[in-house]
C-alpha cells in the first residue's frame, strides 16, 4: 500500500513538472517597468507642482497677475488635450484663474491713490 502511494505521489510529480507548476514557473514575458518609471515621476512631480503652487507675496501689479493668467490658461490648454474640465489638475487651474482675475478687478476698481507703486 505503502508502494502505490509513493507511486501515486510520484507521477503527481511528475505531472506538476510537465504542466510548469512544480517549484518553477513557466517562461512568462516580463514587462520592464524600471524603464517607465522615471517618466510616471516626471508625470506625478508636475502634476503635484501644479496642483500646490503657493504664492509667497501675492503680487498688486496688473500686469504681473495678467502674465499669470495667461501662464495658466496656456497649462489649461495643455491639459485639456489630456484630460476633461471635470479632471481635478483642470479644476485646480481653473480655481487659480479666476482668483487671480478677482484679484485684478479689485485691483483695477480701487482708487489709483491706494495702489502701492510697483516695485
Amino acid at each position: 500500500m505503502a508502494e502505490f502511494r509513493r507511486a501515486g505521489l510520484h507521477y503527481a510529480l511528475m505531472a506538476l513538472t510537465l504542466c510548469g507548476c512544480a517549484g518553477t514557473s513557466p517562461a512568462v514575458p516580463v514587462l520592464d517597468e524600471r524603464a517607465s518609471a522615471p517618466t510616471r515621476l516626471e508625470e506625478r512631480l508636475q502634476t503635484l507642482a501644479e496642483k500646490y503652487t503657493i504664492e509667497e507675496r501675492p503680487t498688486r501689479d496688473p500686469e504681473q497677475i495678467r502674465a499669470q493668467i495667461a501662464s495658466l490658461e496656456e497649462r489649461r490648454q495643455s491639459l485639456m488635450l489630456r484630460f476633461t474640465a471635470e479632471h481635478p489638475a483642470v479644476v485646480q487651474i481653473n480655481r487659480q484663474i479666476r482668483v487671480l482675475q478677482e484679484r485684478l478687478a479689485a485691483i483695477e476698481a480701487a482708487p489709483a491713490a491706494t495702489n502701492p507703486p510697483a516695485p
